[in-house]
């Protein structure tokens, strides 16, 4: 297994820094990173319903801050930018984010704009349905997040910051060589033009038959390969289909196959596809193949949906190996 060395240069940010730190790390992912508010209900709210809940919680959130976590706690040293407020949420998000030893100097805080928020209603299924007000997520100009220098064998990023701003960090990943990927939610029409700069695009089977325009039933592997098809832009992407409980359908220019998953009881869904991102970019990053990455992060997905929460849910890196070995 190669060392990887964390490196440190001094430069110019903007007018207010007078420093950047420069690190050589295993994954760098771009990202939303929201305050979570969670209800636990018997049933999602239809419209016009008013339910009531015995209980509420807050925690740590956002598609970017989960997936670094999940991407941390596999292994694999991880950097993130994305942006916060200058509010108790932001600091309690960059303080949680320093506890689980995650790299946050691309993360700014911005003085006019609030930190994200996310209120998620769990059913006793453990489905959710979640808003997010994106505040400080969706506000960052591009020329404010720290990429100049970074490191990293993997790049991540999902849609909800700034499509402008995603697709500047995916173009910088390629030119520094590295693997990208798209975690392409949510389904965002305008996303389509940051697909060539993806090496691999993640999506579920909602978001894949939004973005092609074709029903994509889980279980029905011709329609998905056929649909993941239409996402393509280059003959040597990878599209990679999360379907739940029914595991995941790999898609490239020639063949398509499926990884099971294993069998789980849902407590709560939300971030188990963040999960299974940022598993499959640490296992990337540590030399494992495609597939073998795939079914990882299968694992690691399947653990967390067995616990509350997004963030906090995520597993250890020993646990996720417990599970490959048992």
């Amino acid at each position: 297994m190669p060392l990887f060395i964390r490196s440190v240069r001094l430069y110019p940010v903007n007018d207010n820094e007078t420093f950047h730190r420069r690190f050589s790390v295993n994954v760098a992912v771009l990202g939303s990173l929201n305050l979570d508010v969670v209800f636990h209900c018997e049933a999602l709210p239809i419209p016009g319903q008013t339910l009531l809940c015995d209980d509420f919680a807050t925690g740590p959130g956002g598609k970017g801050l989960n997936q670094a976590v999940a991407a941390r706690r596999a292994g694999a040293e991880t950097s993130l930018l994305g942006a916060v407020g200058a509010d108790a949420s932001g600091d309690a998000l960059l303080s949680f984010l320093k506890r689980e030893d995650i790299l946050t100097h691309g993360v700014v805080t911005l003085a006019d704009a609030p930190t994200g928020v996310a209120h998620i209603v769990v059913d006793r299924d453990g489905e959710n349905s979640i808003i997010v007000a994106s505040g400080a997520n969706r506000a960052v100009p591009a020329d404010r997040l720290a990429t100049a220098g970074l490191q990293a064998l993997v790049w991540l990023a999902q849609l909800e910051m700034d499509i402008e701003v995603v697709g500047g960090f995916l173009r910088e990943g390629r030119q520094a060589g590295a693997r990208t990927i798209l975690n392409a939610a949510p389904a965002i029409e305008a996303a389509r033009s940051l697909f060539g700069d993806a090496d691999l695009i993640i999506v579920n089977e909602h978001e894949l038959a939004q973005f092609s325009g074709v029903p994509c039933p889980a279980g029905n592997d011709a329609a998905i390969e056929q649909a993941a098809r239409k996402l393509m832009v280059r003959d040597d992407q990878i599209l990679i289909v999360t379907l739940g409980a029914k595991g995941t359908q790999l898609v490239d220019s020639r063949s398509s196959f499926h990884v099971a998953a294993a069998p789980v009881v849902a407590v709560d869904t939300t971030g188990a596809g963040d999960c299974f991102c940022g598993v499959l970019a640490a296992s990337l990053a540590q030399g494992a193949s495609v597939p073998d990455a795939v079914r990882r992060a299968n694992i690691a997905a399947g653990i967390a949906v067995g616990r509350t929460g997004a963030a906090p849910a995520m597993p250890l890196k020993d646990e996720i190996e417990a599970v490959s070995n048992g």
